[in-house]
């Protein structure tokens, strides 16, 4: 008798809680765009203005990039001031009182364990992911995939594709092109430049985070073409935006530029997968922004259904 009325209290505080549908997240996100900008970093800070947006509260550990009042900031100290990491276990912090019914982490793939140590978890993959880190994960913690990164599951609960493309900062300027440029990221060869250099003779923007969108529009826009080594890399989407058109230089591609585009739906025009495919990439980029405007729209799909899915689960 004592365990049926446990029960029954337990289900009706859970459906109190839940009775205006509001969620608090907890976003495993540390840094700012100001300390380090990449596509990782951004997609988090856009993912916590959109849960945001939709009414739920949301928590988050630096300055928001987008600030909504729905966003809250937990005072976040870095243990080593010289060592930048997204990573919990680098900080020192202190978590409000969260009710546990109400309550979901966010943790990105490259997270171990479970530092705000929640009922509820999301591991949303951002790129494939550490087998040693998601040892570490628990066997109840769900499974959100931006695009089709690579886990030990052989499956996961949806997808969550929220991506940041700024359109407003990053346009074709419609000036004269000539050349090539490259950003060096993972995947890079050893003698990289030496070979972008003297092969293409082209100009090395690497490290324009620090000096932000508006410089990387305007370099991108005079050149004909971005070279890159990193297949999965946002500055492939950000040089389609200026209608800079993209070259992946995979000496033995892993998959056809068939499969590829099939794969990374927001680079299917005006990208070669190989220099073999530079054709696709000169007769279709004048397609890339509309359709990269039209996924855009499909992001607020993917929140609303990520919602959902959690008021659901924490209903059941």
């Amino acid at each position: 008798m004592v365990i049926v009325l446990g029960r029954m209290v337990y289900y009706l505080l859970k459906f109190e809680k839940m009775k205006n549908n509001k969620l608090n997240f907890i976003i495993n996100l540390h840094l700012s765009i100001k300390e380090m900008r990449n596509g990782g970093l951004m997609v988090l800070h856009k993912l916590a203005f959109e849960l945001a947006d939709k009414g739920n509260n949301v928590y988050i550990f630096t300055e928001p990039y987008y600030p909504h009042p729905n966003i809250t900031t937990i005072p976040s100290e870095r243990k080593d001031p010289n060592w930048l990491s997204n990573n919990a276990e680098h900080y020192n912090f202190t978590l409000p009182d969260f009710d546990p019914f109400t309550t979901i982490s966010v943790y990105a793939e490259i997270q171990a364990g479970n530092p705000y140590k929640t009922k509820y978890n999301t591991r949303w993959i951002l790129y494939n992911t550490n087998p040693q880190v998601e040892n570490t994960w628990g066997e109840d913690d769900i499974y959100f995939n931006i695009s089709n990164f690579e886990t030990s599951r052989k499956s996961t609960e949806g997808r969550l594709r929220v991506e940041d493309f700024n359109f407003d900062l990053l346009y074709n300027e419609n000036k004269k092109r000539n050349g090539f440029c490259y950003i060096l990221h993972k995947n890079t060869p050893n003698n990289a430049e030496e070979y972008l250099n003297s092969i293409f003779n082209a100009t090395n923007l690497t490290g324009w985070q620090s000096k932000g969108y508006d410089y990387l529009r305007e370099e991108l826009n005079k050149y004909e073409y971005l070279l890159l080594f990193d297949h999965q890399t946002f500055n492939a989407v950000i040089a389609l935006l200026c209608g800079t058109k993209v070259i992946n230089l995979l000496p033995n591609p892993p998959i056809s530029p068939e499969e590829y585009k099939k794969e990374h739906t927001n680079r299917k025009f005006g990208l070669a997968q190989g220099l073999l495919d530079i054709t696709h990439a000169n007769e279709t980029i004048h397609l890339a922004r509309p359709h990269l405007e039209s996924i855009g729209e499909e992001n607020d799909k993917y929140v609303n259904n990520f919602i959902e899915f959690w008021q659901e689960k924490i209903r059941k």
